[in-house]
């Protein structure tokens, strides 16, 4: 089942697919400063132990370091629970962001939240011939496309 509802004045929509492994959630709108505090509080409502996530950011516009911090810190705390955190088909400045500053080689991105659901690093944008970090505190290097 997906709901979805406007959290707060910043009008940032929030869906998610609750019942769905991975949690698939979709954001929208801007992750800054003034909406992560609303973000992180709905993530950890979200939280299942032993479930992955999936953050779609198809419709986000606009992310800052704050943005940016919440979704690095999510990761770690999704990794430190034997669980994976991946992002999926960020947009335009959104992507841009993401691969400027290497987020891909600590957060999966994927280019499609079907990829993203899926695990699928075929579907992986960026980190194909990066070090990635996996659960567990590993490394490894990717294989696959340039």
């Amino acid at each position: 089942m997906t709901t979805s509802c406007t959290i707060g004045c910043a009008g940032i929509r929030f869906g998610s697919s609750l019942h769905e492994t991975p949690v698939v959630i979709c954001l929208s709108g801007e992750l800054d400063l003034g909406t992560v505090p609303m973000i992180e509080c709905a993530l950890a409502a979200a939280y299942r132990p032993g479930t992955d996530l999936v953050l779609d950011l198809s419709a986000l516009t606009f992310c800052d370091c704050a943005g940016i911090r919440m979704l690095t810190r999510t990761a770690h705390r999704y990794t430190e629970h034997g669980c994976v955190m991946r992002l999926a088909a960020p947009q335009g400045s959104v992507r841009t962001v993401l691969s400027v500053l290497g987020i891909d080689a600590v957060v999966p991105v994927h280019a499609t939240t079907a990829g993203a659901r899926l695990g699928d690093d075929r579907d992986r944008i960026g980190a194909s011939q990066a070090d990635v970090f996996v659960p567990g505190g590993r490394r490894r290097q990717f294989m696959g496309g340039t």
